[in-house]
């Protein structure tokens, strides 16, 4: 029985855990191949959104420790994986059964016993999040969510009439370019004015999220939240050995759960 914490990350949105003695393919198996491969219990995967960096704590043979299911909630599985020579990696899926990268590889791996195992896949949970939605209330928070949404689109508006004002000015004709950027600004401060008519209770959400910031001593939920997430690991996963020979669980393949 063991743990072990496992760092790497992913340019293809997609990591996985499989045994290295697999043998590589050329070319790299496809996304329909990658499917076959999950099928046929070689490798287990988890689409996670997006690029990046993305940490997995893995118990071996026994549960997750309770620091770590405080924050880590189960997302699917027992899947069946196998590990046919005991050696596995958690790595981007970009590099599955490919013989280039050995040395990354190398530097992920863990070893267990060789042979089958069911697999639980766990992802980390917000927290703070759940807290926050608690402290403003059903209502209010599905307010703050639409209000985050639309505050993204009112930037993406702005940078758009910035960059429209500068290449007419820089086109020869500034004062269209003024133009373009006042009807830009007016735009958006119209949007705000009417969606604070349609809905007063957005005045008072800046400081219910400060005030529920200080109790941490920070200034927004932002701040809290990344606090929180920035030393926990992304996914956790519990593989405990098949001593009973065949069984009938299956491969497996998740998606990344957005609250």
């Amino acid at each position: 029985m063991a743990v072990h914490t496992v760092k790497d990350g992913t340019d293809v949105a997609m990591m996985g855990i499989w045994d290295v003695g697999l043998e590589p393919v050329t070319p790299r198996p496809s996304l329909a191949g990658l499917k076959e491969e999950v099928a046929a219990a070689n490798v287990s995967i988890f689409s996670t959104g997006g690029d990046g960096s993305f940490d997995v704590v893995i118990a071996v043979d026994e549960e997750l420790p309770s620091c770590h299911r405080a924050y880590l909630e189960p997302r699917g599985g027992p899947f069946l994986l196998h590990a046919a020579t005991g050696r596995l990696c958690w790595a981007s899926t970009e590099f599955y059964r490919t013989a280039k990268p050995g040395k990354i590889l190398e530097s992920q791996k863990l070893s267990v016993a060789p042979g089958d195992y069911a697999i639980r896949w766990f992802e980390l949970v917000s927290l703070p999040r759940r807290e926050f939605e608690e402290f403003l209330g059903a209502e209010r928070y599905a307010l703050w969510l639409r209000t985050e949404r639309q505050g993204n689109t009112s930037c993406l508006i702005l940078v758009a009439a910035i960059f429209a004002a500068l290449a007419t000015g820089l086109a020869g004709d500034w004062w269209l370019g003024l133009g373009v950027f006042a009807t830009g600004a007016t735009v958006l401060a119209a949007l705000s004015w009417l969606r604070d008519r349609r809905e007063p209770g957005r005045k008072e959400l800046p400081e219910l999220e400060y005030e529920f910031a200080q109790r941490t001593g920070l200034d927004g939920f932002s701040e809290v939240e990344e606090a929180f997430l920035s030393d926990k690991p992304d996914f956790g996963l519990e593989l405990r050995r098949l001593e009973d020979g065949p069984s009938d669980l299956v491969g497996g393949w998740l998606s990344i759960h957005e609250e």
